[in-house]
C-alpha cells in the first residue's frame, strides 16, 4: 500500500511543477490593415533615349523607366540590369540596354526581352548594332569585340586602358572606334580586321561620329576634328572651349560636346560654328542624349530637364521620384 501512496505523491509533485511551467496565455497583438505607404526613392538618371514622345531612362539600380511626354508620366517600368545603366538607344525598333558590368540586353519598347548578351570580366563604354543583330561594345582595357550568335571577334588592349566610343560607316560595312591612346581606327565589322588607323588627337580620344556628313572624332585636347576615312587625312578641325570634352552628342543638325567640368557647346552641323553654350557646372548631370532641338540632361541628385539647343533655355523638367 505504501509504495501506491508514495506513486501517487510523486505524480502529483510533477503534474503540479508542469502546470507552474506552463507560459501563461498572451493577449493577441491586434494588427493595423492599413496599407504602408510606399517610400519614394530619388532616382539618378544614368542613361537617356527619346522616341515616339516617350523618354526612357536608365538608372544607378539597373531599372529601365518609360516617362510620357511632356508630363513625364509612368507608362512602364522593369529591372533591366543588376547594376547602372551606361546607355540606352534603338536600333530599327529594339531598345538596346548596356550594363556597367558588361550585360548587353534588347527589349521591345514595351519591356518584354528579346535577348541578353554579356562580355564577361569587363565594364562596358559603347555598343552599335550590326547584321544579324550581333553588336560591336568598346570597353575598359581597351577592348574592341563582335558578340553575339554570327561571327564573332575580339580584341584585346589595343586602344590602351579604355576603348570609348563606336560609330559605325553609312554603308555598315566597317566601324571606327577610339581610346585612352588617342588613336582612331577603323575595322572590318566582319573579320575585325583593322583598316586603317591614325593618331587623332593628343591625350584620349572620347568620342566618334560616322555618318555620310563625314567622320568626326573628339578628344580632350578639346579639338573636334573631321577625317577622310578613305585615307585618315585631317580635312577640318575646330577648338572647342570647354575642359577635356568627353562625350559628343549629335543629330543631323547639332554637334554637342559636353566638358568635364559639365559645360556644353552647342555647334551647327553644316559650318560647325557655335550656337550656344550652357555652363551647368553648378548642376552636374551624368547622361544626356539630342532629339530635334532639345537636348535631353539626367542630373547627379536627381531629376531630368530638357533645353533648346538653339537658344540655350531650359524647358521641361521632370523630377524622378519613384
Amino acid at each position: 500500500m505504501r509504495p501506491f501512496l508514495y506513486l501517487i505523491f510523486v505524480l502529483s509533485l510533477v503534474f503540479l511543477i508542469n502546470l507552474q511551467d506552463r507560459p501563461r496565455p498572451v493577449d493577441r497583438i491586434k494588427v493595423d490593415d492599413a496599407l504602408i505607404e510606399p517610400i519614394e526613392t530619388t532616382a539618378q538618371i544614368t542613361a537617356l533615349s527619346v522616341r515616339a514622345g516617350q523618354l526612357y531612362t536608365g538608372d544607378q539600380d539597373g531599372r529601365l523607366r518609360v516617362l510620357s511626354l511632356p508630363d513625364g508620366h509612368l507608362v512602364a517600368d522593369w529591372y533591366a540590369h543588376p547594376v547602372a545603366l551606361r546607355q540606352v538607344f534603338f536600333f530599327d525598333d529594339k531598345l538596346v540596354s548596356l550594363g556597367r558590368g558588361g550585360s548587353i540586353a534588347t527589349w521591345l519598347p514595351n519591356g518584354e526581352l528579346i535577348k541578353r548578351r554579356r562580355l564577361v570580366g569587363h565594364h562596358l563604354n559603347d555598343a552599335v548594332m550590326i547584321a544579324d543583330d550581333d553588336m560591336i561594345v568598346a570597353a575598359d582595357r581597351g577592348v574592341v569585340a563582335r558578340i553575339g550568335l554570327g561571327q564573332r571577334w575580339r580584341t584585346n588592349g589595343i586602344h590602351g586602358r579604355a576603348t570609348f566610343g563606336l560609330a559605325l560607316s553609312p554603308d555598315g560595312e566597317q566601324i571606327t572606334s577610339v581610346g585612352t591612346d588617342g588613336m582612331a581606327r577603323i575595322w572590318s565589322t566582319d573579320g575585325g580586321q583593322v583598316v586603317r588607323e591614325w593618331v587623332a588627337h593628343k591625350g584620349w580620344a572620347t568620342g566618334v561620329v560616322w555618318d555620310k556628313q563625314g567622320l568626326w572624332t573628339l578628344g580632350t585636347d578639346a579639338v573636334l576634328v573631321r577625317w577622310d576615312p578613305l585615307t585618315g587625312r585631317q580635312i577640318k578641325n575646330v577648338r572647342i572651349e570647354v575642359k577635356e570634352p568627353n562625350r559628343l552628342v549629335a543629330n543631323d543638325r547639332f554637334f554637342v560636346v559636353i566638358g568635364s567640368d559639365h559645360r556644353i557647346v552647342v555647334l551647327n552641323r553644316d559650318d560647325v560654328n557655335t550656337i550656344t553654350t550652357l555652363d551647368l557646372s553648378k548642376r552636374p548631370f551624368v547622361s544626356a542624349t539630342l532629339e530635334d532641338k532639345f537636348l535631353w540632361l539626367g542630373f547627379r541628385k536627381g531629376g531630368i530637364s530638357s533645353w533648346d539647343v538653339t537658344n540655350g533655355l531650359e524647358g521641361v523638367t521632370l523630377p524622378t521620384k519613384f
